[in-house]
């Protein structure tokens, strides 16, 4: 019969002798691909010429015809041990001992240490970092960290250089907006020292080399910003200030800047003046607050979540 006889496998013939050196009497059997050896030499080589993990495989098919009693301690050991996982990790959350949003290895573990560095040294600098959940595309983007080293802030700097309309030919076309990532910059640099110099449209050349106006959009709603001094130091400059992951710089033609424009610090002093409190965002001021912060990164998930968003008033006020 080739088919099993109740629910045991009918196993292959085991080889007589060593299947690697072919002189000895088989000891052992590989987890992963079933291979006799006769010693640990053996059972070594066999792993280096063949590139076999020596691991058993617990996702492999077997068909009913050979599922035994062997196949299914094995599925019993793999259940006890996802099993006892998902008990530390609810044990730890219990315990808050666990991060839901930082789940990284290696090394992005440690590019999460560096931004969390990062995140409180700006913050003695009265800089306000947000960070996305691990995942998101504008975190992806964000190299920004802490250099342990030289005991420096890294940033990531976005450049969004917005065309200037010809006055004399107001229907010509209009390029779309010029946009550049700046990675390691240092917050003794000026602004105006990470301008691109080469490789860029020509009309982006002649608007850095004119007076221009940069803004970084302030989470009060779409069309709020704050003003950049591109020639103070950039931590200086962006003093009292919030953005997500990196700051989006956004350059124009002075005079062309259709926006409003508000003062960081007035915002700082009418939230240190407002009494602590809770309260509960509805849908609509909650994507306002969002879509202030994260801009055209953001998801999806909330507009058909529909749900309302409950934040901290001496946090996050507008």
């Amino acid at each position: 019969m080739s088919e099993s006889v109740l629910g045991k496998r009918k196993n292959p013939p085991k080889p007589t002798l060593c299947q690697t050196c072919h002189a000895s009497l088989p000891k052992y059997t590989c987890p992963r691909c079933s291979h006799a050896s006769c010693s640990l030499p053996c059972s070594k080589k066999h792993k280096e010429e063949t590139d076999c993990s020596g691991l058993r495989n617990k996702a492999e098919y077997v068909g009913m015809n050979e599922y035994g009693y062997g196949e299914m301690m094995n599925d019993y050991t793999f259940l006890e041990d996802v099993g006892r996982v998902v008990r530390g990790a609810g044990e730890g959350i219990g315990r808050g001992r666990f991060d839901m949003s930082t789940r990284e290895r290696g090394r992005d573990k440690g590019k999460s240490m560096k931004r969390n560095v990062l995140k409180a040294e700006l913050e003695k600098r009265e800089i306000t970092l947000e960070l996305v959940p691990a995942g998101m595309e504008r975190g992806r983007m964000n190299t920004s960290g802490w250099d342990f080293k030289t005991q420096k802030a890294l940033l990531t700097i976005e450049l969004v250089f917005h065309p200037t309309p010809n006055p004399l030919h107001p229907n010509d076309p209009v390029p779309a907006p010029y946009k550049m990532i700046r990675h390691r910059v240092l917050l003794d640099e000026k602004l105006s020292s990470v301008f691109p110099s080469r490789k860029i449209p020509d009309w982006v050349q002649d608007l850095i080399q004119g007076e221009i106006e940069c803004v970084l959009r302030a989470p009060s709603g779409p069309e709020v910003y704050w003003r950049i001094d591109t020639e103070k130091e950039l931590g200086d400059a962006l003093k009292w200030m919030e953005f997500v992951e990196f700051p989006t710089i956004e350059l124009y033609e002075k005079g062309s800047f259709k926006g409003r424009v508000v003062d960081p610090q007035t915002r700082i002093q009418e939230e240190e003046e407002e009494v602590k409190r809770r309260r509960v965002l509805g849908k609509v001021q909650g994507k306002e607050r969002i879509s202030g912060l994260v801009g055209d990164y953001g998801s999806e998930s909330e507009e058909e979540m529909g749900l309302g968003l409950e934040y901290d008033s001496d946090v996050l006020s507008s």
